[in-house]
């Protein structure tokens, strides 16, 4: 509500903050490239990159701006010849944060079957009984 002032924003925020004013809302916040534009225009409408905050909720923009410059500085740990995206040490770790997260469901599976053991059966005719009932 700070950012863009109680009259900029759509009324959903408005109701929602009237009730609970440190209800958070989740907004999302992207800056693009603005290809649709009239570069003899100067307005926050017609920059090189827009800036378009949106209420996830209701996935309506609440605010509509621009830049000149991209305002973002995002580096790139290695990059081969020939790639577009870059790469970084986490890549080197992937592997191994993949087997870890099986090692710890198959742990967790473990566990369960534990506390919770498949029932055995004796198959007496037609019908499976419980060893359990069997044996009253």
């Amino acid at each position: 509500m700070l950012r863009f002032g109680y009259d900029e924003v759509t009324d959903f925020i408005r109701k929602k903050y009237d009730k609970k004013p440190d209800e958070e809302i989740t907004m999302l916040h992207a800056v693009m490239p603005r290809y649709d534009r009239d570069p003899t225009k100067m307005d926050s409408a017609n920059m090189p990159f827009a800036s378009v905050y949106i209420c996830m909720e209701t996935k309506m923009p609440v605010s509509v701006k621009g830049f000149q410059e991209f305002p973002y500085v995002v580096p790139r740990f290695l990059k081969a010849t020939g790639e577009t995206m870059g790469r970084s040490p986490a890549m080197v770790a992937l592997p191994d944060v993949k087997m870890l997260n099986l090692m710890s469901k198959t742990i967790i599976q473990a566990a369960q079957k534990q506390i919770d053991p498949p029932c055995l059966c004796l198959m007496t005719g037609s019908f499976c009984q419980s060893a359990h009932n069997q044996a009253a």
